[in-house]
Protein backbone atom coordinates (compact mmCIF):
# COMPACT_ATOMS: atom_id res chain seq x y z
CA UNK A 1 0.00 0.00 0.00
CA UNK A 2 1.39 3.45 -1.20
CA UNK A 3 0.58 5.42 1.95
CA UNK A 4 1.62 3.03 4.19
CA UNK A 5 5.44 2.71 2.66
CA UNK A 6 7.41 4.25 5.74
CA UNK A 7 7.83 3.66 9.32
CA UNK A 8 10.54 6.67 9.90
CA UNK A 9 11.84 6.61 13.96
CA UNK A 10 13.30 9.92 15.44
CA UNK A 11 16.66 9.32 17.11
CA UNK A 12 16.87 11.58 20.26
CA UNK A 13 20.66 11.52 20.08
CA UNK A 14 22.79 13.39 22.76
CA UNK A 15 24.87 15.93 21.45
CA UNK A 16 28.42 15.87 22.57
CA UNK A 17 30.56 17.53 19.59
CA UNK A 18 31.75 21.12 20.24
CA UNK A 19 31.27 22.84 17.91
CA UNK A 20 28.14 21.41 17.37
CA UNK A 21 27.17 19.12 14.44
CA UNK A 22 23.60 18.35 14.66
CA UNK A 23 20.78 16.96 12.19
CA UNK A 24 19.07 20.57 11.41
CA UNK A 25 16.13 17.79 11.04
CA UNK A 26 12.80 20.44 11.29
CA UNK A 27 11.64 23.64 9.99
CA UNK A 28 11.80 26.95 11.59
CA UNK A 29 8.39 27.45 12.67
CA UNK A 30 6.82 26.10 15.52
CA UNK A 31 4.81 23.68 16.11
CA UNK A 32 1.60 24.11 14.02
CA UNK A 33 -2.42 22.69 14.04
CA UNK A 34 -2.83 20.83 11.35
CA UNK A 35 -5.33 23.35 10.49
CA UNK A 36 -2.69 25.67 9.65
CA UNK A 37 -0.41 23.09 7.72
CA UNK A 38 -2.90 22.23 4.79
CA UNK A 39 -5.47 25.67 4.97
CA UNK A 40 -3.80 27.12 2.14
CA UNK A 41 -5.01 24.49 -0.39
CA UNK A 42 -1.92 24.94 -2.59
CA UNK A 43 -1.25 20.67 -2.65
CA UNK A 44 -1.91 20.81 -6.50
CA UNK A 45 0.90 23.38 -7.01
CA UNK A 46 3.54 20.69 -6.54
CA UNK A 47 4.47 19.14 -9.22
CA UNK A 48 6.80 15.74 -9.59
CA UNK A 49 8.15 16.85 -12.87
CA UNK A 50 9.95 19.52 -11.58
CA UNK A 51 11.54 17.74 -8.56
CA UNK A 52 12.91 21.67 -6.92
CA UNK A 53 9.52 23.20 -7.90
CA UNK A 54 12.16 26.22 -9.35
CA UNK A 55 14.40 26.90 -11.61
CA UNK A 56 17.70 26.17 -9.70
CA UNK A 57 19.99 24.81 -11.46
CA UNK A 58 22.58 22.22 -10.53
CA UNK A 59 26.12 23.08 -10.12
CA UNK A 60 28.78 20.52 -11.45
CA UNK A 61 29.37 19.25 -7.36
CA UNK A 62 25.58 18.81 -7.03
CA UNK A 63 25.34 16.87 -10.47
CA UNK A 64 28.05 14.57 -9.72
CA UNK A 65 26.74 13.99 -6.71
CA UNK A 66 23.46 13.02 -8.36
CA UNK A 67 24.68 11.32 -10.51
CA UNK A 68 26.55 8.75 -8.19
CA UNK A 69 23.97 8.29 -6.27
CA UNK A 70 21.85 7.47 -9.52
CA UNK A 71 24.97 5.08 -10.37
CA UNK A 72 24.88 3.42 -7.23
CA UNK A 73 20.97 2.89 -8.00
CA UNK A 74 21.46 1.26 -11.36
CA UNK A 75 24.23 -1.06 -9.82
CA UNK A 76 21.95 -2.33 -6.77
CA UNK A 77 18.61 -2.60 -8.56
CA UNK A 78 19.60 -3.60 -11.94
CA UNK A 79 16.00 -4.09 -13.46
CA UNK A 80 16.16 -0.04 -13.68
CA UNK A 81 18.89 -0.51 -16.39
CA UNK A 82 16.48 -1.62 -18.85
CA UNK A 83 14.81 2.51 -18.47
CA UNK A 84 17.15 4.54 -17.05
CA UNK A 85 20.20 6.10 -19.07
CA UNK A 86 22.53 9.12 -18.79
CA UNK A 87 21.12 12.19 -20.22
CA UNK A 88 17.16 10.36 -20.41
CA UNK A 89 14.29 12.18 -18.41
CA UNK A 90 13.66 9.45 -15.97
CA UNK A 91 17.78 10.02 -15.28
CA UNK A 92 17.67 13.44 -15.58
CA UNK A 93 15.00 13.36 -12.80
CA UNK A 94 16.19 11.18 -10.88
CA UNK A 95 19.91 12.74 -10.72
CA UNK A 96 18.05 15.94 -9.58
CA UNK A 97 15.85 14.59 -6.76
CA UNK A 98 19.08 13.03 -5.24
CA UNK A 99 20.85 16.42 -5.43
CA UNK A 100 18.04 18.10 -3.97
CA UNK A 101 19.17 22.10 -4.83
CA UNK A 102 16.45 23.70 -3.15
CA UNK A 103 17.00 21.58 0.00
CA UNK A 104 19.33 22.21 3.11
CA UNK A 105 19.97 18.05 2.92
CA UNK A 106 20.99 15.69 0.06
CA UNK A 107 19.58 12.04 -0.23
CA UNK A 108 21.56 8.96 -0.21
CA UNK A 109 20.84 5.90 -1.60
CA UNK A 110 21.13 2.39 0.82
CA UNK A 111 21.02 -0.89 -1.09
CA UNK A 112 20.76 -3.42 1.09
CA UNK A 113 17.34 -5.49 0.83
CA UNK A 114 15.72 -6.08 4.37
CA UNK A 115 15.90 -9.06 5.62
CA UNK A 116 12.64 -11.73 4.83
CA UNK A 117 9.97 -11.30 7.81
CA UNK A 118 11.92 -8.57 9.56
CA UNK A 119 9.35 -5.86 10.83
CA UNK A 120 10.56 -2.98 8.80
CA UNK A 121 8.80 -1.99 5.30
CA UNK A 122 10.45 -2.31 1.46
CA UNK A 123 10.79 0.83 1.06
CA UNK A 124 11.51 4.14 3.23
CA UNK A 125 12.71 7.30 3.32
CA UNK A 126 14.26 8.95 6.78
CA UNK A 127 14.97 12.08 8.75
CA UNK A 128 18.16 13.79 7.30
CA UNK A 129 20.96 12.86 10.17
CA UNK A 130 23.72 14.55 11.98
CA UNK A 131 25.85 15.17 8.42
CA UNK A 132 22.46 16.52 6.54
CA UNK A 133 21.45 12.89 4.49
CA UNK A 134 18.37 11.25 4.13
CA UNK A 135 18.56 7.99 3.06
CA UNK A 136 16.35 5.87 0.45
CA UNK A 137 15.54 2.04 0.38
CA UNK A 138 13.67 0.36 -1.75
CA UNK A 139 13.96 -3.36 -1.89
CA UNK A 140 14.77 -5.51 -4.79
CA UNK A 141 11.97 -7.73 -4.09
CA UNK A 142 8.08 -7.81 -2.88
CA UNK A 143 8.17 -8.37 0.79
CA UNK A 144 4.92 -9.53 2.01
CA UNK A 145 2.06 -10.20 -0.73
CA UNK A 146 0.96 -13.27 -3.21
CA UNK A 147 4.63 -12.35 -4.70
CA UNK A 148 6.69 -12.36 -1.88
CA UNK A 149 10.04 -13.18 -2.48
CA UNK A 150 9.64 -12.33 -6.45
CA UNK A 151 12.09 -10.01 -7.96
CA UNK A 152 10.02 -6.04 -8.98
CA UNK A 153 9.81 -5.20 -12.38
CA UNK A 154 11.25 -2.37 -13.31
CA UNK A 155 8.24 -0.04 -13.50
CA UNK A 156 7.24 -0.54 -9.81
CA UNK A 157 11.09 -0.05 -8.28
CA UNK A 158 10.95 2.95 -10.36
CA UNK A 159 7.76 3.99 -8.97
CA UNK A 160 8.55 3.03 -5.03
CA UNK A 161 11.65 5.07 -5.83
CA UNK A 162 10.55 8.13 -7.01
CA UNK A 163 7.71 7.87 -4.14
CA UNK A 164 10.49 7.52 -1.68
CA UNK A 165 12.76 10.44 -3.31
CA UNK A 166 9.39 12.74 -2.91
CA UNK A 167 8.43 11.81 0.43
CA UNK A 168 12.15 12.61 1.53
CA UNK A 169 11.63 16.13 0.72
CA UNK A 170 9.60 16.70 3.80
CA UNK A 171 12.17 14.87 6.14
CA UNK A 172 11.96 18.31 8.32
CA UNK A 173 8.61 18.40 8.68
CA UNK A 174 8.46 14.58 9.64
CA UNK A 175 11.27 15.16 11.86
CA UNK A 176 9.35 18.37 13.41
CA UNK A 177 5.97 16.09 13.96
CA UNK A 178 8.26 13.46 15.22
CA UNK A 179 10.13 15.77 17.88
CA UNK A 180 6.72 16.76 19.08
CA UNK A 181 5.49 13.99 19.62
CA UNK A 182 8.24 13.16 21.73
CA UNK A 183 8.16 16.02 23.65
CA UNK A 184 4.51 16.26 24.12
CA UNK A 185 3.85 19.48 22.50
CA UNK A 186 1.62 18.00 19.69
CA UNK A 187 -1.65 16.20 19.99
CA UNK A 188 -2.32 12.67 18.72
CA UNK A 189 -4.70 13.54 15.93
CA UNK A 190 -2.45 16.44 14.93
CA UNK A 191 0.58 14.08 14.80
CA UNK A 192 -1.61 11.22 12.22
CA UNK A 193 -3.15 13.95 10.02
CA UNK A 194 0.27 15.50 10.13
CA UNK A 195 2.25 12.70 8.37
CA UNK A 196 -0.84 10.91 6.34
CA UNK A 197 -0.54 14.96 5.09
CA UNK A 198 3.01 14.61 4.04
CA UNK A 199 2.87 11.38 2.43
CA UNK A 200 -0.19 12.93 0.66
CA UNK A 201 2.08 15.29 -1.00
CA UNK A 202 4.78 12.67 -1.72
CA UNK A 203 1.88 10.83 -3.50
CA UNK A 204 0.48 13.99 -5.23
CA UNK A 205 4.59 14.33 -6.97
CA UNK A 206 4.30 10.47 -7.67
CA UNK A 207 1.21 10.51 -9.54
CA UNK A 208 2.61 13.99 -11.25
CA UNK A 209 5.97 11.92 -12.09
CA UNK A 210 3.71 9.23 -13.86
CA UNK A 211 1.82 11.90 -16.26
CA UNK A 212 4.98 14.44 -16.94
CA UNK A 213 7.77 11.61 -17.27
CA UNK A 214 6.96 8.32 -16.93
CA UNK A 215 3.70 7.83 -19.50
CA UNK A 216 5.92 9.86 -22.46
CA UNK A 217 9.03 7.97 -21.63
CA UNK A 218 6.71 4.29 -21.91
CA UNK A 219 4.80 5.46 -25.08
CA UNK A 220 7.66 6.46 -26.88
CA UNK A 221 9.69 3.03 -25.65
CA UNK A 222 6.82 0.47 -26.64
CA UNK A 223 6.11 0.12 -22.42
CA UNK A 224 2.79 -0.68 -21.31
CA UNK A 225 2.28 1.38 -18.43
CA UNK A 226 0.71 0.09 -14.63
CA UNK A 227 -1.07 2.92 -13.41
CA UNK A 228 -1.76 0.31 -10.23
CA UNK A 229 1.31 1.07 -9.13
CA UNK A 230 1.23 4.87 -9.34
CA UNK A 231 -1.83 5.61 -7.00
CA UNK A 232 -3.57 7.45 -9.72
CA UNK A 233 -6.40 7.87 -7.95
CA UNK A 234 -5.52 10.13 -5.36
CA UNK A 235 -7.72 13.00 -5.26
CA UNK A 236 -7.11 17.05 -5.98
CA UNK A 237 -7.06 18.02 -1.72
CA UNK A 238 -5.95 16.76 1.34
CA UNK A 239 -9.76 16.96 2.77
CA UNK A 240 -11.33 14.39 0.20
CA UNK A 241 -8.35 12.15 0.87
CA UNK A 242 -8.18 11.85 4.34
CA UNK A 243 -12.41 11.63 4.01
CA UNK A 244 -11.36 8.50 2.53
CA UNK A 245 -10.39 6.83 5.55
CA UNK A 246 -12.71 6.40 8.43
CA UNK A 247 -10.90 6.56 11.86
CA UNK A 248 -11.89 2.35 11.86
CA UNK A 249 -8.77 2.14 9.15
CA UNK A 250 -5.25 1.09 10.26
CA UNK A 251 -4.26 4.13 7.63
CA UNK A 252 -3.31 6.53 8.91
CA UNK A 253 -5.29 6.15 12.42
CA UNK A 254 -4.04 2.56 13.59
CA UNK A 255 -0.48 3.43 11.41
CA UNK A 256 0.88 6.47 12.57
CA UNK A 257 -1.33 6.20 15.89
CA UNK A 258 0.85 3.56 16.73
CA UNK A 259 4.05 5.94 15.66
CA UNK A 260 3.01 8.66 18.13
CA UNK A 261 2.29 6.55 20.77
CA UNK A 262 5.57 4.52 20.51
CA UNK A 263 7.09 8.00 20.52
CA UNK A 264 5.03 9.63 23.26
CA UNK A 265 5.75 6.70 25.64
CA UNK A 266 9.75 6.94 24.91
CA UNK A 267 9.54 10.54 26.13
CA UNK A 268 6.61 13.39 25.81
CA UNK A 269 5.56 14.81 28.84
CA UNK A 270 8.03 12.46 30.64
CA UNK A 271 10.94 13.92 29.30
CA UNK A 272 9.45 17.49 30.05
CA UNK A 273 8.41 16.85 32.97
CA UNK A 274 12.14 15.50 34.30
CA UNK A 275 13.28 18.21 32.70
CA UNK A 276 11.26 20.76 34.43
CA UNK A 277 12.33 19.52 37.49
CA UNK A 278 16.19 19.96 36.88
CA UNK A 279 16.74 16.68 35.60
CA UNK A 280 20.35 17.61 33.33
CA UNK A 281 19.81 14.83 31.06
CA UNK A 282 16.45 15.24 30.24
CA UNK A 283 17.39 18.99 30.30
CA UNK A 284 19.74 18.02 27.46
CA UNK A 285 17.33 16.33 25.42
CA UNK A 286 15.02 18.43 25.47
CA UNK A 287 17.55 21.78 24.35
CA UNK A 288 19.03 19.47 21.84
CA UNK A 289 15.52 18.59 20.16
CA UNK A 290 15.04 22.14 19.94
CA UNK A 291 18.61 22.82 18.63
CA UNK A 292 17.67 20.34 16.14
CA UNK A 293 14.26 21.83 15.38
CA UNK A 294 16.92 25.45 14.82
CA UNK A 295 14.32 26.57 17.37
CA UNK A 296 17.21 28.60 19.18
CA UNK A 297 16.07 30.80 21.29
CA UNK A 298 14.32 27.81 22.88
CA UNK A 299 17.16 25.58 22.56
CA UNK A 300 19.28 28.14 24.30
CA UNK A 301 16.60 28.81 27.14
CA UNK A 302 16.98 24.69 28.30
CA UNK A 303 21.13 25.30 27.73
CA UNK A 304 21.39 28.16 30.46
CA UNK A 305 19.38 25.99 32.70
CA UNK A 306 22.21 22.93 31.83
CA UNK A 307 25.00 25.78 32.50
CA UNK A 308 22.83 26.75 35.28
CA UNK A 309 24.62 22.88 36.68
CA UNK A 310 27.50 23.60 35.31
CA UNK A 311 27.06 21.65 32.65
CA UNK A 312 30.63 21.86 30.44
CA UNK A 313 28.35 20.65 26.88
CA UNK A 314 25.68 23.26 27.37
CA UNK A 315 28.43 26.05 28.08
CA UNK A 316 30.06 24.91 25.26
CA UNK A 317 27.15 25.02 23.29
CA UNK A 318 26.25 28.67 24.36
CA UNK A 319 29.58 29.57 23.37
CA UNK A 320 29.06 28.28 19.92
CA UNK A 321 25.55 30.13 19.84
CA UNK A 322 26.87 33.28 20.92
CA UNK A 323 29.78 33.14 18.29
CA UNK A 324 27.28 32.28 15.15
CA UNK A 325 24.51 34.55 16.18
CA UNK A 326 21.91 31.45 16.67
CA UNK A 327 19.03 32.56 18.67
CA UNK A 328 20.71 35.98 20.06
CA UNK A 329 22.54 38.86 18.32
CA UNK A 330 26.03 37.49 17.87
CA UNK A 331 28.27 38.36 20.63
CA UNK A 332 32.42 37.06 20.23
CA UNK A 333 32.67 38.45 23.92
CA UNK A 334 30.02 36.54 25.25
CA UNK A 335 31.23 33.18 23.47
CA UNK A 336 34.70 33.41 24.38
CA UNK A 337 32.89 33.71 28.16
CA UNK A 338 31.12 30.25 27.84
CA UNK A 339 33.92 28.63 26.48
CA UNK A 340 36.25 29.83 29.04
CA UNK A 341 33.89 28.69 31.78
CA UNK A 342 33.84 25.23 30.48
CA UNK A 343 37.49 25.37 30.19
CA UNK A 344 38.11 26.44 33.55
CA UNK A 345 36.18 23.18 34.35
CA UNK A 346 38.72 21.00 32.47
CA UNK A 347 37.23 20.59 29.34
CA UNK A 348 39.70 19.97 26.82
CA UNK A 349 37.92 20.96 23.89
CA UNK A 350 37.02 24.24 25.48
CA UNK A 351 40.12 25.22 26.51
CA UNK A 352 41.09 24.45 22.88
CA UNK A 353 38.34 26.83 21.65
CA UNK A 354 39.59 29.28 24.21
CA UNK A 355 43.20 28.62 23.12
CA UNK A 356 42.28 29.02 19.41
CA UNK A 357 40.19 32.94 20.62
CA UNK A 358 43.37 33.85 22.47
CA UNK A 359 45.72 33.12 19.35
CA UNK A 360 43.21 34.96 17.20
CA UNK A 361 41.71 37.52 19.54
CA UNK A 362 38.22 36.45 19.27
CA UNK A 363 36.15 37.62 21.87
CA UNK A 364 38.79 38.62 23.69
CA UNK A 365 42.37 40.69 23.13
CA UNK A 366 45.00 38.84 21.55
CA UNK A 367 47.71 37.18 23.20
CA UNK A 368 49.95 34.63 22.44
CA UNK A 369 51.39 33.42 25.80
CA UNK A 370 47.90 32.83 26.91
CA UNK A 371 46.77 30.84 23.84
CA UNK A 372 50.17 28.69 24.12
CA UNK A 373 48.81 27.96 28.09
CA UNK A 374 45.55 26.53 27.27
CA UNK A 375 46.51 24.69 24.18
CA UNK A 376 49.07 23.21 26.58
CA UNK A 377 46.45 22.55 29.24
CA UNK A 378 44.38 21.13 25.97
CA UNK A 379 47.01 18.51 25.15
CA UNK A 380 47.57 17.49 28.67
CA UNK A 381 50.56 19.60 29.48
Amino acid sequence: MLFARTYLLFSMAWPFLFPPILADSLPDESFLPVSAIFASNSDRSIKGGDIADNALALNAQANTYGRTQVALVLKDRPQLQSIVFEGNSIDEWLVRAFAAPDLDYHLKWQGTDTAPRVADHAESSSYPDANGFSTIKVDSKNKDGPQAGQIRTSEEVLSNLVYELNNARNGREGGRLAAGALLGTISRDDYIIGRAHIEYKAALRTKDFYYNIWLPYSSGHAISPHPIFWNLDIPDSFEQHLARYPRTFWYPWGFFGNQYDAKSALGGNVIMAKANKGDLRAEGQVASTYYGLRDYPDAMVWYLKMAGQNDTSAEKYLSWMYGHGEGISQDESQAFAWALKAAKQGDAQAERAVGFRYEKGQGVEADTIKAKFWYDKANGG
